[in-house]
């Protein structure tokens, strides 16, 4: 008897019955809150070279080192099967209280917000948060901030990281945006069977 990827779960892994297999185009939006008044932790290339840094690097000394991202793990963890496509990175967006920040609607709000200021072209996308259409591409986003929290949240399409974030985070939160359940300690073992 021969096994299948199918018998280890193969395939299984969707979010509003879209499978995560292929390159899936990812946005990333850099917000500050406060009206800009706390800058960001980071410079703007950090956020990039987490998730799309050419992985390998050289020191001053010349010697070849490997620099870990996003689009490469996932493509690792999944055996070439599912990864992160660059769609662009936005921001950062100065955001104050008016803008309507309530925890619950946060980061569908922040999508909201690019999409009116018109800082992202989602003209050929399905906008996280809205209906989806079967002729649009799918995408979605990963929002990197300036508040102190200690841990990222997802939702449906989206997800957040506050402060610093580390490979480990912006990895365990873009899982929950293509199906894996939250707070899964076998989470890589799943992740790399169910793709």
């Amino acid at each position: 008897m021969t096994l299948t990827l199918d018998d280890f779960g193969h395939g299984t892994l969707t979010m509003d019955g879209v499978a995560a297999s292929g390159r899936r185009p990812l946005l990333t939006i850099l917000v500050r809150y406060f009206n800009g008044t706390v800058d960001l932790p980071n410079p703007i290339q950090f956020y990039k070279d987490l998730l799309w840094a050419n992985p390998f690097g050289s020191t001053p000394d010349g010697p070849i080192t490997y620099v870990p991202n996003v689009e490469h793990y996932y493509s690792a963890m999944s055996c070439g099967r599912f990864t992160w496509i660059d769609a662009g990175t936005v921001g950062p967006v100065d955001l104050s209280a008016d803008d309507g920040m309530d925890d619950d609607g946060r980061r569908t709000r922040i999508v909201q917000i690019v999409k009116a200021r018109g800082l992202f072209d989602f003209t050929n996308y399905n906008v996280p948060g809205e209906p989806r259409d079967s002729q649009k591409r799918d995408i979605n986003v990963i929002i990197f901030d300036n508040t102190s929290g200690g841990g990222g949240q997802s939702s449906q399409w989206i997800s957040g990281n506050p402060g610093t974030p580390s490979l480990t985070l912006a990895a365990h939160e873009l899982m929950h945006e293509i199906g894996t359940p939250g707070r899964s300690i076998r989470l890589r073992l799943r992740f790399q069977l169910s793709i």
